[in-house]
Formats: C-alpha cells, structure tokens, sequence
C-alpha cells in the first residue's frame, strides 16, 4: 500500500500530502521498484478492492491519510543529544516538520475539531501543507 501510494496517488493528494516518489521515504527506499509491478496502476487495483469491501470515500482517504502519515514520520532522524542522560534530538527538524504538519492536519483538523485555519506563508516554494498555520478560534 505504501508503494501503491506514493506512485499511484491523485496529484491533488501527491500536493497535499507532500507524497513523492517512494525512494525519498525512508522506509521504502531499501526496495523502490520491484521488476514487473506497475504500483500505479496497483494503486488503482487497490482502491477497486477497498470499493468491493465497502469502504466509502472518506474510509478510504482516511486510510491513505494514514499511510502518509507513517511514511513522512519514517522520514524523521534522530541522534545523541550529547548530554549524559542518554537523550535524544531529531536530526532533520524539516522532516520532522513536514510529518507533523501532516499528522495534524490528518488527525485533528480532518476529524471536525474546531480550529480556524489561517494561511501564513514560510516562503514562496513552500507547499501547502508547509504553509498552513494553525490556531484555535
């Protein structure tokens, strides 16, 4: 499914979600392509078995907002932070803002909590996850 995603999502999704292909996630990079497997057009096999199991539009973008989540959180790096706790930093706070962006918009501003969205942009490449600001009404 994380494949399926990656390669096979509508670009709307791929824009939204910050999705590329799948050699830039950690966690699918050990094995990007597999010879003789069409992931996008498996993304479209897939969706047609989540429509026969029932699943609504909502259930189904909800599980591919889900698997989003988990390939932007993989992205994140951690490293000593060389204190003598045996504490921890996150190496790449980019990825680390990206897959919280994410996340919350995913699991807190899709599930109806009442925020009042305000757009602030960080700079002009920014995508729009990246530029969306967040704030209680």
């Amino acid at each position: 499914m994380f494949y399926e995603l990656a390669c096979g999502a509508p670009d709307t999704w791929k824009s939204e979600w910050e999705l590329s292909a799948p050699e830039k996630f950690k966690i699918l990079s050990t094995c990007s392509k597999v010879d003789g497997v069409d992931d996008k057009a498996m993304f479209t096999v897939l969706v047609k078995a989540m429509d026969n199991i029932g699943m609504t539009e909502a259930e189904k973008e909800d599980v591919f907002k889900t698997v989003a989540a988990v390939l932007h959180t993989g992205n994140i790096e951690f490293a000593d932070d060389g204190s003598q706790k045996g504490g921890s930093k996150v190496k790449n706070r980019d990825a680390l803002k990206i897959a919280a962006t994410v996340c919350f918009f995913f699991f807190f501003v899709s599930s109806g909590i009442n925020y009042k969205k305000t757009n602030k942009h960080t700079s002009p490449s920014s995508s729009v996850l990246q530029r969306t600001r967040w704030s209680r009404p």
